[in-house]
Order: C-alpha cells, then sequence, then structure tokens
C-alpha cells in the first residue's frame, strides 16, 4: 500500500515543509540544525560596548541566545523563513509632515501576521509527523534570527547589519519554526556581496555605524523614534529630520534592493 503521509522520510519532509512556506507566502525558507549561532560573540562584543542602549532585556537574557534550546528544549531543525515587504515607493513629504518605516504601513502587525503563518504551518507539519513539537517566533524570544537565517542560506549580512538576498533585497521580515525532526539542512551563505559599496553607511545622518557591519542602536533612527523612551537627545533631534516611526534610509539606497520585488 502507499505510504501515509506520516510516512513521509525527513527528506521528503523538508520539502513538503518549503512547499507549504511558499504556499503560505513565505518568499525565502531554508533549514539549519539547531546548533549554537557563529555571531554569538560579537553580540557579547556589542553589549559590553553599550551599543543597545536601553534595551535592556537584550543583556539581561543574553545567555539565552547561545543555543535554541533555550527557547526550545527539544528543539533539532530550524525552519527559517522571510517574507518580503518592500511597498510602492513613499511619497514625498510635505511641511509638517513625518514619515514611518515601511514595515509598520500594513493594517495589521507584522508580528501577527507572521504568527498566524507560523500557526498554519506548524500545523502542517504535525498533520505530516504526528506527535512531533514545534515552536513558531517572530522577534520575540532569544534567538539570533539573522544567524540562523545565514545558515539557512537566505542570504549575508550587509554592511548595514541587514540581512539581504541576492533576489529579494533586505526588505525581509524574518520568522523561525524550531521543530524536534532532524530536518535535512541547507548550506550557510558564505560570500558577502557588499563589496566596496558603502552606501548605507554613508546615508546615515546620526551615523550609528561607528564601523562596516557594527550599529551603535543609540544612535539609530529606529532605536530612538521607537525603543527610547525618554526624549530624543537634543544633538540628534535635528538628524532625526522627517522620521516619525523608524527608519528606512539605509534600506533605501542599497542597490540590492533595485531587484527587491514590490
Amino acid at each position: 500500500p502507499p505510504a501515509s503521509e506520516s510516512d513521509l522520510t525527513n527528506e521528503a519532509l523538508t520539502q513538503a515543509i518549503k512547499a507549504e512556506s511558499r504556499r503560505l507566502g513565505f518568499e525565502l525558507v531554508g533549514v539549519t540544525p539547531a546548533v549554537s549561532p557563529p555571531g554569538l560573540p560579537q553580540l557579547h562584543d556589542w553589549l559590553r560596548a553599550g551599543y543597545a542602549g536601553e534595551m535592556l532585556y537584550l543583556p539581561r537574557r543574553s545567555s539565552a541566545y547561545e543555543h535554541p534550546r533555550h527557547v526550545f528544549p527539544s528543539v533539532r531543525s530550524v525552519v527559517m523563513l522571510a517574507m518580503n515587504y518592500r511597498s510602492e515607493e513613499p511619497a514625498q513629504v510635505a511641511a509638517n509632515e513625518g514619515r514611518v518605516s515601511r514595515y509598520a504601513w500594513g493594517t495589521l502587525d507584522y508580528h501577527e501576521l507572521l504568527k498566524n503563518k507560523l500557526n498554519q504551518l506548524s500545523q502542517f507539519v504535525h498533520e505530516q509527523r504526528p506527535g512531533c513539537t514545534t515552536r513558531g517566533v517572530v522577534d520575540t524570544a532569544p534567538l539570533l534570527e539573522r544567524d540562523f537565517a545565514r545558515l539557512a542560506g537566505l542570504g549575508w549580512f550587509g554592511k548595514n547589519t541587514m540581512l539581504i538576498n541576492t533576489r529579494k533585497g533586505s526588505w525581509l521580515l524574518l520568522a523561525a519554526l524550531l521543530v524536534d525532526i532532524e530536518l535535512v539542512a541547507d548550506s550557510p551563505h558564505d560570500t558577502s556581496h557588499c563589496g566596496s559599496c558603502t552606501r548605507c553607511l554613508d546615508i546615515c545622518p546620526t551615523d550609528a555605524f561607528p564601523k562596516p557591519y557594527v550599529l551603535d542602536a543609540r544612535k539609530c533612527i529606529s532605536y530612538l523614534t521607537i525603543e527610547l523612551k525618554t526624549p530624543i537627545p537634543v544633538e540628534l533631534r535635528e538628524d532625526v529630520g522627517e522620521w516619525l516611526f523608524g527608519c528606512d534610509l539605509c534600506q533605501d539606497v542599497c542597490p540590492w534592493n533595485r531587484k527587491a520585488p514590490h
């Protein structure tokens, strides 16, 4: 008799998960084993430098980032997913108007949108492999999503610290599905394609990048207009300019985003 869906091999299940992910609207999907993230030393250096500013939850749970088992104890594989959020080009800002970062343009918070799709994907996995356990993560658990996205082959880290994909650019919302199944892993994205370009660094009006690949959140307009709960420092207010919520400047100028679909 033909095998039932629950009898899928791990390789067939991996392919089925990828197909379902794309059907749900995730444009990028890759798999990596549950390992310690390679960027952990850089995270600790970043925290010691004070670049996290008032985001005290980051140093408070720094040890939890050491392995995804601190998020989901039985995890064996991490399915990394990305959804493109590039919009049409924003309208010119008139006097007494401000700008909002593109990720916040929608009528639904992206956390809720992605969680809903993760729940559907999780249900699919449970149907294929009854008895398995899963956990979906969108932005709030101590998981270095960018690291696992690179390990899953989704892209590389740009000089502005964003994950960049050769076909989709960097307008990407990331999500992860942690599973207790040993899925077939993809190859990591080991190359960088930024070359000598420094457009993202040069455009930043607050000089939030002390060097390529390092962001000082305390100067980042997104931090200043969202995370910072006290008034923006006087010396940075003019540079924040028209931005009311977030900032897209370092992505607006990235050459790889010319290819990003709307």
